[in-house]
């Protein structure tokens, strides 16, 4: 599947929406490839956390000459995932021209064509939302694919997101729909740790399509801010199993199924129950819950001997 000459002619209107922190060193390129974007017309809104460096004053000197950005009021939410959830709610009053919403971080480097292919896929009716693999970069100039396009299981995504927040691209009324959720659920989202995550549970569980394209559309950044990353080497390894065994993760996939409603799920009254056959049960059932066989034998040891509480 290629642009079309259809596409070209119809130039779908892209709400992006960036959140930043610190990101001086980067916001400005990351910016200049979003609106650099082929074949659709894109506008951005962006929240920054409050940061100690000029990332604000940067941001508003583009802004001044660039209609295309709006920069909102700083606010203090203390994490990216916050951040993204109060500009999600925002969205919800987005205008009616816009008929896509996607998520940007501060740091990254979009390809030209990465708004035009979400636009396709969603428009051809194969799914509502996108997310992609992305090609991780490093300062010393190493480069690495991050696949992220195994195929999609009935409950991967209580278990782990679509990828990258900052690939996803969901058509105008989810996301909508998603902004209204959000803001009637402020609350109970603060032990949200990723909105990626989150919305990906959100989204798949109210019967909407997500697609996952096995094609990298962005260079994903890495540096020692980084969230997560792209969890290279031994001690990116080393950081995932203390997540899994430690505790944070079962009680992630717990706090994401009951704000999304979802404490009846068989596998997941099972998690919460928490008795020796139910770990047993859903060991069994690894193959429903995470895209890639090393993730399955990975949460298969921490169903079995993980904490439930963190540490």
């Amino acid at each position: 599947m290629t642009p079309t000459q259809d596409t070209e002619q119809y130039r779908p209107n892209v709400l992006v929406l960036m959140a930043t922190h610190n990101g001086a060193r980067w916001v400005r390129d990351q910016l200049r490839t979003i609106l650099a974007q082929e074949q659709v017309v894109v506008g951005i809104q962006l929240c920054d956390d409050t940061s100690t460096d000029t990332t604000h004053s940067e941001v508003h000197r583009l802004a001044k000459g660039e209609p295309r950005v709006q920069v909102l009021r700083p606010q203090r939410h203390g994490s990216a995932a916050g951040n993204f959830f109060e500009l999600i709610s925002q969205s919800r009053h987005q205008q009616p021209a816009v008929s896509l919403v996607a998520l940007a971080d501060q740091d990254d480097l979009w390809y030209p064509d990465k708004l035009a292919w979400a636009a396709e896929a969603i428009a051809s009716g194969r799914c509502e939302a996108v997310s992609t693999s992305v090609v991780a970069f490093w300062p010393d100039g190493r480069r690495k694919l991050i696949n992220k396009g195994q195929s999609q299981r009935t409950a991967d995504h209580w278990f782990e997101s679509a990828g990258p927040g900052c690939t996803y691209v969901l058509r105008a009324d989810v996301a909508r729909e998603l902004g209204a959720w959000v803001a009637a659920h402020r609350e109970a989202l603060r032990g949200i740790d990723f909105h990626d995550w989150l919305i990906y549970a959100w989204v798949r569980s109210r019967g909407h399509r997500w697609w996952i394209d096995p094609r990298p559309s962005m260079d994903y950044r890495q540096h020692d801010h980084n969230v997560l990353g792209a969890h290279a080497g031994l001690s990116g390894l080393k950081k995932r199993l203390a997540m899994l065994l430690g505790g944070w993760y079962l009680q992630q996939v717990l706090r994401i199924a009951e704000v999304c409603g979802a404490q009846s799920h068989p596998l997941l009254a099972r998690l919460r129950r928490d008795r020796w056959y139910d770990r047993l049960y859903l060991v069994c059932r690894v193959g429903q819950m995470r895209r890639k066989p090393l993730d399955r034998l990975a949460l298969a040891a921490a169903l079995l001997f993980g904490r439930r509480n963190p540490v």
